[in-house]
């Protein structure tokens, strides 16, 4: 986990690893946070994808802090 709060837009939208590499952490760790309710995701109607807002990876690392 990446000790400096991440500089991101809070309403922006980012895919798995985008939202893995701001917070320093892998994928499968975004992944066992989705599961667990510790991060929400949004789905993309287009492609179905999941998405995480800047907002809830800043509250995600807050969390973790």
């Amino acid at each position: 986990m990446t000790e400096i709060e991440p500089a991101i837009n809070t309403n922006g939208k980012y895919g798995l690893s985008e939202a893995a590499e701001m917070l320093g952490v892998s994928p499968a760790t975004i992944n066992r946070w989705t599961a667990a309710g510790m991060m929400h995701a949004g789905r993309r109607r287009v492609n179905g994808r999941r998405f995480w807002t800047g907002s809830e990876i800043l509250r995600a690392w807050r969390s973790q802090m």
